[in-house]
């Protein structure tokens, strides 16, 4: 965090802001102050930094700005906020964050819950809107997850197959969600790992999440199904859906039903934490959630064994026994190490606990003095009479004799509408997701797009006309045709390209001959095709390669301009050596680092420069670091092989090594996953 933070001070220092083009120290210094001590004492709220995710980032702005002391220093910090994650999201591909915005009235403490009705208007516009039935039924799952068992956001997204305990011959044996490390999740800490009941805690939902472990495992026949992901696309168990087709539309509906434009997935977490913590302190049903706040907008229940005591049910004493015990099963099932940080972030809740116990206890019997001296009545005989007429009997409480007064003195209270009269919920017009979901590319993977490639390659060996296997490849892999013979098109007029030595750019001589006999055999796996390279062997750099692909497209599709000169750069000076791009001079460079930046691999490049003898290294180091913000230990300076001893220009010619190892390692996953990320975009459409 220290680090990130002195890189945003020499931005501002050198650059200026959002605003200004160039700010002077003293303003820096100012802007430090606001954010830099809250910033590193909560820096632990997430794991590294460079990797964190949208909700870790905003759960620890949300602590940087409770800590703020008055509303003005709250703005002040917020403002430095957004100017430090402006400059994250540009300059380490963080991902971006809405701000709520500046001047607002905001609670300090952020208690947002969603009431059972608005978790049911979600769940109808999921399921009501035009997306992919698969992509409907995921999000849908992951919104239950969420609320029902207070999943965190990395938590739900990395399930896997396994982790769905279930015995499917004996339905009558309810099954458990197991949350724990693997591959794809390292786990917020050791407590976070859990087993959550699902005949307790989401009964009515645990069919529809059995039938689609049923149906995930029905699409890999293999053993390693059970160590595949639960939420994923068709084919791809490996790879972890993308926040825009997962977790996007999921906070597009529960802002769209709640109002509430600061909503975010975590807040169903805090909506599980604090109706599970009021069920637990109470000692008959009813009593602190009331069952008005149970129902969905047509008056049914929709919280899980309303009428029950989950206390008897968890295992617990009952609801009339005290019990410590009560609050360590919450924590359990939160994911929490005690009960003390369960209650430091949910002690609000137990205001309302208080409230109502008051309440009750002073609804106190009135003793005759008490009673004369409410109603102004001259003698016991008159309180007698007076109390004959309305059928009352002894004790008369406090409750009873207020509502009596005022009923007849109505006429005497001021009726005090509220300054914005409360609207009942009307059903929207539109689909927001039907909106939304349209600016959203959903693209396809880089396997699906090499096979059906393959097919085609295949089939005409065989003596098929290219057009027929265009419709074949495109029949098996429910393709578009015209997109298929455009991917097909792109794919052989990149793969012709030759370097400025007459040799193909992305093929060696010998596999350039042999592209034909390898396309056909069925004994290689995926090798060079005539219509695109050979896809990384590895499975972890192919799963990095389909994030890449997917996370440039994105890229393309929100900044053209940019994106477009970084695969131009890219293009033209790849190179066939492993890990490897020589680049004429520092805007060259600075087009690939952008590329980079987006792709979250700025902190694998390495920048090799071949110098002359003699050179002072410690100004050409000096010069490419101000060029290029790699930082000083990823630049190396090497003799120039060339001939005569030097170079053409006297800060050496640069070339950018990408990862991951050391650049002269033999094998280079990282690279090939970016070369061949970088291949399939410009297949898939010539930006």
């Amino acid at each position: 965090m220290v680090t990130l933070l002195a890189g945003w001070c020499k931005k501002l220092i050198r650059r200026g802001g959002r605003v200004k083009s160039k700010l002077t120290i003293s303003t820096v210094t100012t802007y430090l102050s606001n954010i830099a001590r809250s910033l590193i004492a909560h820096e632990q709220m997430i794991g590294e930094l460079e990797i964190a995710t949208t909700d870790e980032w905003e759960k620890l702005y949300e602590t940087v700005l409770n800590d703020a002391k008055t509303s003005a220093s709250r703005i002040r910090i917020q403002s430095r906020l957004h100017d430090f994650h402006h400059y994250l999201s540009n300059a380490y591909a963080v991902p971006p964050i809405a701000f709520e915005a500046v001047g607002q009235q905001q609670h300090r403490v952020d208690v947002n819950i969603i009431t059972p009705a608005e978790y049911r208007r979600a769940i109808a516009i999921i399921e009501s809107s035009k997306q992919n039935q698969r992509f409907k039924t995921i999000q849908k799952l992951v919104l239950i997850l969420g609320y029902r068992l207070g999943l965190r956001r990395s938590e739900s997204a990395s399930l896997l197959l396994h982790d769905i305990a279930y015995l499917p011959d004996r339905p009558e044996i309810s099954g458990d969600v197991i949350v724990r490390a693997n591959k794809f999740h390292s786990g917020k800490s050791y407590s976070a790992t859990r087993r959550l009941p699902l005949w307790l805690l989401m009964p009515e939902e645990q069919t529809i999440l059995v039938e689609w472990v049923q149906q995930r495992r029905g699409e890999v026949t293999t053993h390693s199904v059970e160590k595949q992901l639960l939420f994923c696309r068709s084919g791809d168990g490996n790879s972890l859906l993308e926040d825009k087709m997962l977790f996007r539309p999921i906070q597009i509906a529960l802002k769209a039903v709640s109002g509430d434009k600061n909503l975010r997935y975590h807040h169903l977490r805090h909506s599980f934490v604090t109706f599970t913590l009021l069920r637990l302190l109470e000692r008959k049903p009813d009593e602190l959630l009331e069952r008005i706040w149970a129902k969905d907008d047509n008056g049914h229940i929709a919280m899980p064994n309303v009428s029950a005591d989950i206390s008897d049910l968890a295992g617990l004493p009952p609801q009339h026994r005290p019990s410590r015990k009560r609050l360590w099963q919450l924590a359990l099932w939160a994911g929490h190490a005690s009960p003390d940080e369960t209650l430091s972030s949910y002690s609000h809740s137990l205001d309302w606990a208080l409230g109502k116990a008051l309440s009750q206890r002073f609804d106190l019997a009135l003793s005759i003095d008490q009673q004369l001296t409410l109603l102004n009545l001259p003698s016991k005989t008159a309180i007698t009479s007076w109390r004959n007429r309305r059928g009352l009997k002894l004790p008369i409480y406090a409750s009873e004799l207020l509502q009596l007064l005022k009923e007849q003195r109505s006429h005497f209270i001021a009726n005090t509408p509220p300054e914005k009269p409360y609207n009942t919920y009307q059903p929207l017009d539109q689909n927001p997701l039907n909106i939304a979901m349209k600016e959203v590319g959903d693209w396809p993977d880089v396997s699906l797009i090499y096979q059906s490639l393959r097919l085609i390659e295949q089939l005409s060996h065989t003596g098929m006309y290219i057009e027929d296997a265009v419709h074949q490849s495109a029949k098996r892999y429910a393709l578009d045709p015209a997109r298929l013979r455009r991917w097909y098109k792109h794919g052989k007029g990149f793969k012709s390209d030759k370097t400025n030595r007459h040799n193909s750019k992305f093929s060696r001589k010998k596999q350039f001959n042999r592209r034909s006999h390898l396309a056909t055999s069925s004994s290689i796996y995926m090798p060079e095709l005539e219509s695109c390279i050979a896809p990384p062997l590895k499975p972890s750099a192919l799963r990095d390669a389909n994030l890449f692909f997917h996370t440039m497209l994105d890229w393309n599709e929100s900044n053209p301009e940019i994106s477009i000169n970084s695969f131009k750069t890219f293009l033209r000076h790849i190179q066939r050596s492993t890990g490897h791009i020589t680049l004429p001079n520092a805007k060259s460079i600075n087009d690939i680092l952008a590329l980079l930046r987006i792709l979250r691999c700025f902190k694998h490049t390495y920048l090799v420069v071949k110098v002359d003898k003699g050179v002072s290294e410690k100004k050409i180091i000096a010069y490419w670091f101000d060029a290029t913000s790699i930082p000083k230990n990823r630049i190396e300076l090497v003799p120039t092989s060339s001939p005569s001893g030097r170079t053409r220009y006297w800060y050496g010619n640069a070339d950018l090594k990408i990862t991951r190892g050391h650049y002269t390692d033999n094998e280079q996953p990282l690279w090939e996953a970016i070369r061949f990320a970088v291949f399939m975009v410009l297949v898939h459409g010539d930006p």
